[in-house]
């Protein structure tokens, strides 16, 4: 079995929306499977809507940034072939990692109103994005898996 290792992206295109909100779905489906675990794990009564809720919160935001500040994505990203780099095609690190997601707290608190505003032209960037100076394009041909 290989290692991980970073991904190295095709910068000639940026990544589509339908890539990167499948990406995002299926994190969201990982995450939410590890907190129900970690919360059941952690206490032998009734998970509570609450404490449950920050566990996730807590796992989403340290798998996110971790994930993307090593390897540049997350499973989401890995399956949907697609890569998180600097606006100049380097790799992202844990900063950029956080300010894209701490972006998305505060789309998550409009109910993701402003979330998925992607910029008009041909970088397609969300606010996250742009706010950690960061675009999300398609991962190189060798690397893709679908």
């Amino acid at each position: 079995m290989g290692s991980f290792k970073r991904v190295s992206p095709d910068l000639t295109t940026d990544a589509v929306v339908e890539s990167r909100l499948a990406a995002f779905c299926l994190d969201v489906a990982v995450v939410t499977l590890v907190s129900l675990v970690v919360a059941v794990a952690l206490t032998l009564e009734q998970v509570t809507v609450g404490p449950a809720a920050l566990v996730w919160f807590v796992t989403w935001f340290s798998y996110v940034v971790v994930a993307q500040g090593r390897y540049g994505q997350t499973v989401g990203k890995y399956v949907v072939g697609v890569v998180v780099t600097t606006a100049d095609g380097g790799p992202v690190g844990y900063r950029e990692a956080a300010v894209r997601e701490l972006v998305r707290v505060a789309d998550l608190l409009t109910l993701n109103a402003v979330g998925w505003v992607v910029t008009p032209g041909n970088r397609r960037q969300r606010l996250g994005d742009l706010a950690a100076g960061t675009v999300v394009v398609p991962a190189a041909r060798e690397a893709r898996r679908l």
